[in-house]
């Protein structure tokens, strides 16, 4: 399926159930730049409910949200950069995630995430587009939420894990000895003897790392 992220990274949604909105450190912070009020934990047992009420404020404002959104929400334990993902698409409905690390920024924070990707279900707002921010402005000026596009987790009091890269291959230059680290396979990786070095023209030897 398609994952709609919010944040930092959108993905286009091309309409076959991928990823449609990436939500890195989007839109949820006030208008100010500083972090929202602090309020207590949520729960992520209240987070369904969270998600039905906010739901419930964007058709109030006669905003075209979709009727197939999932009512429970996904907490993504690995989320490192983004708050929220809108997963799924119009023809297959859509499912709302939110990091791990959300709920602890209280019930503000996570109703303005929830919000943000609730809009990437409406049609034509797969992105963060005009329609999708004339939708936002208009769930803002409701409801005192400072909705856009990117954000930073200070600013809405959220405190992200940190990112530790873990590389599984090691590329070392058999002529002038320079390497490199890879986290993932590649041609590269695959057939190092198709290629060489662009310090000295050295052939490459791969190791791998673990």
């Amino acid at each position: 399926m398609k994952q709609l992220t919010l944040w930092e990274l959108p993905a286009q949604n091309t309409g076959d159930g991928k990823p449609v909105c990436a939500a890195k450190g989007v839109g949820t912070a006030p208008a100010t730049g500083t972090a929202p009020a602090a309020s207590a934990p949520v729960a992520p047992a209240q987070l369904d409910a969270l998600l039905a009420q906010v739901i419930a404020q964007a058709q109030a404002l006669g905003i075209p949200v979709s009727k197939r959104i999932d009512p429970h929400v996904r907490l993504n334990t690995r989320a490192k950069k983004r708050f929220g993902c809108c997963i799924g698409s119009v023809k297959s409905g859509f499912v709302i995630e939110l990091a791990a690390a959300l709920p602890a920024a209280g019930r503000q924070t996570c109703m303005q995430t929830l919000a943000h990707e609730v809009l990437h279900t409406c049609v034509g707002c797969q992105d963060h587009g005009d329609r999708w921010k004339a939708y936002a402005a208009r769930m803002n000026a409701a409801y005192g939420y400072a909705i856009r596009r990117t954000d930073k987790p200070e600013n809405l009091g959220v405190t992200m894990p940190k990112h530790t890269p873990v590389y599984h291959w090691r590329v070392t230059c058999t002529g002038c000895g320079k390497s490199f680290l890879r986290q993932k396979s590649s041609p590269l990786i695959k057939t190092p003897q198709r290629y060489r070095c662009a310090a000295c023209g050295g052939k490459l030897q791969v190791e791998k790392l673990g």
